[in-house]
């Protein structure tokens, strides 16, 4: 099998040393692999996913470092699923786990994984394609994605630290001939703001800001005008 070796290159501040570090790292499975998600953990090191091609092309790979970017763990979790936005995907958790998107089989999954690399627990959100993630004031989730009879609903899904579902809410249904969310972010004691495009029947994008209130609750929705070189990745 051919081989590509995944290069990392990471920059680190070491305040004690009161200089900047520069290193290039060669991490490598030996297989086909495809880093696309770096996150700093919170000891200073990183962690990066990735996808792993064995006999399943929906095996996804994560990668711990030291600040140093020397390797700490890998590990593989097999035909998982991946995601439309793989760089908005990961999130390092206040127990030193990571917790990752998966889309599988139809459905939008969390997947929570331990400090060393073990998988914790697995929990499916809703029906759909899961897009973006972040970490809520109080440790919980919130997600964005699509879904719908049509797959053309955004979804936002609030969930508990471990991954039960609080509530799901469907925006925007069956608006467009094509749509996706990009991102998603609490705003602390107000909400969420959603930022994503929908696409027209002549393939022109129309970027959005969506805002909900705590409870999933519209607030307001602005769109930005018809842009036909919109990149979402």
């Amino acid at each position: 099998m051919k081989k590509f070796a995944l290069l990392l290159i990471l920059i680190s501040l070491h305040w004690t040393l009161a200089a900047q570090e520069t290193f290039t790292k060669i991490i490598s499975g030996g297989k086909t692999e495809e880093g696309i998600s770096v996150i700093q953990t919170s000891d200073g090191g990183y962690a990066f996913l990735g996808t792993t091609v064995t006999l399943q092309p929906n095996d996804r790979w994560l990668v711990r470092t030291d600040p140093h970017g020397d390797t700490l763990w890998t590990r593989t979790y097999k035909d998982i699923g991946g995601t439309e936005f793989d760089d908005r995907s990961l999130v390092q958790t206040s127990d030193g786990g990571f917790t990752f998107l998966a889309n599988h089989n139809g459905n939008a999954s969390l997947l929570h994984i331990s400090a060393t690399g073990d998988s914790a627990w697995e929990k499916i959100l809703y029906a759909g394609r899961g897009m973006a993630l972040s970490v809520t004031s109080d440790k919980g989730y919130i997600v964005t994605g699509v879904g719908g009879t049509l797959m053309n609903d955004v979804v936002v899904c609030r969930s508990s630290s471990d991954g039960q579902v609080s509530w799901q809410k469907h925006f925007l249904a069956n608006n467009a001939s094509g749509v996706w969310t990009c991102s998603v972010r609490e705003i602390p004691g107000n909400g969420y703001i959603i930022g994503g495009a929908d696409e027209s029947t002549f393939l022109e994008m129309r970027p959005f800001l969506l805002r909900i209130s705590s409870a999933g609750d519209s607030l307001w929705t602005r769109f930005y005008g018809l842009q036909a070189d919109v990149d979402l990745y």
